[in-house]
């Protein structure tokens, strides 16, 4: 499921970045294409920097049978029925503290009653 994000820059954020912008602020297209290539290197950046950390913390799923290529094997590895999404696992790690707590009171309740 593809998806298209779209930002509106206002003339104050315009602005702010007039001294870093080619192109401010006569040449719109080339400001446009400027912005264009910073935000895909932001996207590219943040893609590759999470396949790297899928790979590094859940590579366990596929065990010794995974490609060489970061990409191919992140997706391997959430399309595994053995993978825990970062929601799916945060709730897993906060019930299971939930119930050592749980464990611990009723443990605690009945030493004090001694």
């Amino acid at each position: 499921m593809p998806i298209t994000i779209t930002k509106t820059i206002t003339d104050e954020q315009l602005a702010c970045m007039a001294n870093d912008l080619v192109g401010f602020p006569n040449d719109v297209a080339v400001m446009t294409a400027e912005l264009q290539r910073r935000i895909d290197w932001v996207i590219d950046h943040k893609v590759e920097q999470c396949a790297k950390r899928i790979v590094q913390n859940q590579a366990h799923v596929l065990g010794d049978s995974r490609p060489n290529d970061p990409m191919v094997t992140a997706v391997q590895i959430a399309a595994h029925p053995n993978f825990k999404s970062r929601d799916k696992r945060e709730a897993d790690d906060k019930a299971a503290t939930e119930a050592r707590a749980a464990e611990r009171a009723n443990d605690g309740s009945v030493a004090s009653d001694i």
